[in-house]
């Protein structure tokens, strides 16, 4: 039997070695940690290439363990598939359109043959977050986590 897939984004990646002191950011990390200890073992887990790229900008504590772990993890090709993807989450408000890099990671999910869960999941009533023109997410054939 199949896993199903999970796409591992730069926020999942880095929370699992977060090492500040914002009480917020602790409790994240506790819930990514144990996920990743009691649960990861039953899904496919992939990355991408912009996941590394973005983990390797900058410097911060832990970033040498986040680059290890994700290079450790199968990468998402980028194909034409991703990029039309992209181009439907933007064009049918999915995604805002100020954010085209989470419209591309949604397009690198949706690529996967069988993918059932995607680690994050944004709401669109959360701040930053344009809301969507209404009826377009089921004309698109699209479900909201």
């Amino acid at each position: 039997m199949k896993k199903p897939t999970i796409y591992l984004d730069t926020n999942i990646v880095s929370t699992l070695h977060y090492d500040g002191t914002d009480i917020n950011g602790l409790a994240r990390r506790m819930a990514t940690r144990d996920w990743w200890d009691s649960e990861r073992r039953g899904f496919e887990l992939f990355a991408s290439v912009v996941t590394e790229q973005e983990l390797g900008a900058g410097v911060y504590d832990g970033q040498s363990e986040c680059l290890r772990l994700v290079r450790r993890l199968k990468y998402v090709p980028i194909t034409g598939e991703v990029d039309r993807m992209a181009a439907v989450f933007l064009d049918q408000w999915l995604v805002p359109p100020n954010k085209p890099g989470d419209a591309a990671t949604g397009g690198r999910c949706r690529s996967l043959d069988g993918l059932s869960a995607n680690m994050e999941s944004r709401s669109p009533r959360q701040p930053g977050h344009a809301s969507p023109r209404r009826g377009h997410r089921s004309e698109a054939g699209f479900r909201m986590p």
